[in-house]
């Protein structure tokens, strides 16, 4: 009988913990876009102040998840890789990690797809327009996620129980 009770508070307590462990991963796909967004403002204001190299935007202090992406975009430049394929590869190698999926992925894969092309103003503008496409998505994003990390918190309790009471 303690055997029994046992497996069915583990069951309960694995099925809570799966359910926090996918309303962490919902976070933090919004701390990753919520990071690129400050790290648009900052390459904004960097080029709005000076002309500056990829490199320089690349060293941009903007958090520590969009810092993975910008560390190894440096280390491909270095090995003579274009910087746009370069942040490619670095956004690809992370999506797996925080779920990017959709409009999410091509938002965060976009950003050097074009860069260096226009003048300063033109920069300035195309990262403007990014950071209001990924303003919207942060808002829908933000709303779902309230609801997901409620239901993958619920589900997975609820699936626990469900187990145990039908295992006793």
């Amino acid at each position: 009988m303690i055997l029994k009770i046992s497996f069915s508070v583990l069951t309960v307590i694995l099925g809570t913990l799966t359910g926090v462990y996918f309303s962490r991963l919902v976070e933090n796909r919004l701390l990753l876009l919520r990071e690129y967004l400050y790290y648009l403002t900052q390459c904004r204001s960097a080029i709005g102040y000076a002309l500056c190299g990829i490199e320089e935007l690349l060293s941009l202090d903007s958090g520590k998840r969009i810092g993975e992406i910008q560390s190894e975009t440096l280390q491909l430049i270095k090995n003579n890789v274009s910087p746009d394929i370069a942040w490619g590869m670095a956004v690809d190698s992370v999506r797996p990690r925080y779920r990017l999926r959709g409009e999410d992925y091509s938002l965060l894969r976009s950003f050097m797809s074009d860069f260096g092309i226009s003048d300063r103003d033109g920069e300035i503008k195309k990262i403007a327009l990014k950071q209001d496409m990924l303003r919207q998505r942060l808002e829908t994003l933000e709303r779902e996620a309230a609801d997901k990390k409620k239901i993958y918190r619920i589900t997975g309790a609820f699936a626990g129980v469900i187990i145990a009471v039908t295992v006793v």
